[in-house]
């Protein structure tokens, strides 16, 4: 063998799966390794990882896929530190407004966005809906 087919003594590891061009590079990975025969130790290992890193990002993906932005309000504010009351004076929007999202009677618009970010201390893009 030449230095330049050498296989390497420490192959490169799996990365994390943190967008969709990572899942996949990981799925294909994935498939090249389900190909192998017979599969060693390394290789299984590298199997296991990434499947995980792969799992991980889908379940974490349809986590945030499923939660609307009600349901963060609401769940900022059962967290024990912050009533409706709390929101309002803080945020600047009427008590109203705030019962009438969490109710589903509302939608959440900008400048509700704007000013709960501010008041929670996280970014707008948390009380609006996802595009993906």
């Amino acid at each position: 063998m030449t230095a330049a087919t050498k296989k390497p003594k420490h192959p490169a590891r799996p990365r994390p799966v943190r967008n969709e061009a990572d899942r996949e590079t990981a799925l294909a990975r994935i498939a090249e390794l389900m190909a192998l025969e017979p599969l060693g130790i390394e290789d299984r290992d590298e199997l296991e990882l990434l499947a995980i890193a792969v799992q991980h990002y889908e379940r974490e993906k349809l986590e945030r896929a499923r939660i609307t932005p009600p349901e963060v309000l609401a769940s900022l504010c059962s967290d024990g530190r912050h009533s409706q009351l709390d929101v309002a004076r803080g945020s600047g929007i009427p008590a109203s407004t705030i019962s009438a999202i969490l109710n589903g009677k509302r939608r959440i618009n900008v400048q509700h966005a704007v000013a709960l970010a501010k008041f929670f201390g996280v970014r707008p893009s948390a009380f609006l809906p996802r595009a993906d």
